[in-house]
């Protein structure tokens, strides 16, 4: 960890905030790491283990599936998309408290988890209202025109960085998203779907181990070489290990697009608003102050 913070409120251009995403990942990797693994991970790893547990009877069953197997599978499945649509706001909270912590701060002091986990309870239900009706909200726009979707994409990113930085409820939240994005969608949007990209290219490798015993699994089934319905419980165990490292991956690297989303809002605000300005300003006042104080007698 360097001593020297970084700037929320800064304009940036989209090499810069790019630059400053992965920055301020590598500077704070151990702490960020260690609060989402202890806040969002026993729910991450249900996720990942009711995932697997629901895959399994489809994967190592070669012969004809019964109906009740289709039906126990689908309904594992189902739960954990519940559970899913549970852990992901625990994810976003640890995040975007751990920012909102970060950028508080006038010099850099360590996080620990207990002050993130604080407000994480204190945003969790607000952080889940919004994830599901945005998620309502996208799918609604790219169902009845391509372009809709995409603005209220690019507009929305904003919403869950705004209730806990700004501490808004979800209606002033929703309205400040379009206020920050206007005139910026196509950027905003742009710099979103590259670090979704990226995202996806880095959890790939979390995804690998997965793919490939599934792959070489149907392939030496299929060669018969290998009966999947006498497999060992080693091998099951190692299905449903690789299934919980791909799940880990796929929403703890959700962290790498919360970042740059973070970094465009405190550029358009820095833009609109001239905050980072703004608190310069009130810094040098304060310093004055203090240091006049000082010099009467």
């Amino acid at each position: 960890m360097t001593s020297k913070k970084m700037k929320l409120y800064e304009q940036r251009d989209f090499g810069e905030k790019i630059n400053a995403t992965f920055t301020f990942l590598r500077e704070n990797a151990a702490p960020l790491g260690k609060s989402l693994l202890y806040i969002a991970g026993p729910a991450v790893l249900l996720v990942g283990i009711v995932s697997a547990l629901s895959a399994s009877d489809l994967f190592f069953n070669s012969g004809e599936l019964s109906e009740q197997d289709i039906l126990t599978s689908v309904g594992g499945s189902g739960i954990a998309g519940l559970l899913s649509l549970l852990s992901v706001p625990l994810v976003i909270g640890v995040v975007y408290s751990y920012f909102a912590i970060y950028f508080e701060q006038d010099a850099y002091q360590a996080i620990e988890v207990s002050d993130v986990w604080e407000k994480v309870k204190a945003n969790y239900l607000g952080l889940l209202l919004s994830s599901i009706m945005t998620s309502v909200l996208v799918v609604i726009g790219f169902i009845f025109l391509i372009v809709p979707g995409f603005m209220l994409l690019a507009a929305l990113s904003f919403i869950f960085i705004l209730q806990v930085k700004e501490r808004l409820d979800f209606g002033m939240a929703f309205s400040r998203c379009f206020k920050l994005v206007s005139d910026h969608y196509l950027s905003t949007l742009g710099l979103l779907l590259i670090m979704i990209v990226l995202q996806s290219i880095v959890t790939s490798v979390f995804n690998l181990p997965l793919i490939i015993f599934t792959g070489a699994g149907a392939f030496l089934s299929s060669s018969g070489e290998f009966n999947m319905e006498s497999n060992s419980a080693l091998v099951q165990a190692l299905f449903v290990v690789f299934q919980v490292v791909s799940t880990l991956g796929a929403q703890f690297l959700y962290v790498i697009t919360l970042v740059a989303v973070a970094f465009q809002y405190g550029n358009l605000v820095e833009k609109k608003e001239a905050a980072g300005l703004m608190n310069e300003i009130d810094r040098l006042g304060e310093e004055k102050h203090s240091d006049s104080g000082e010099e009467q007698y």
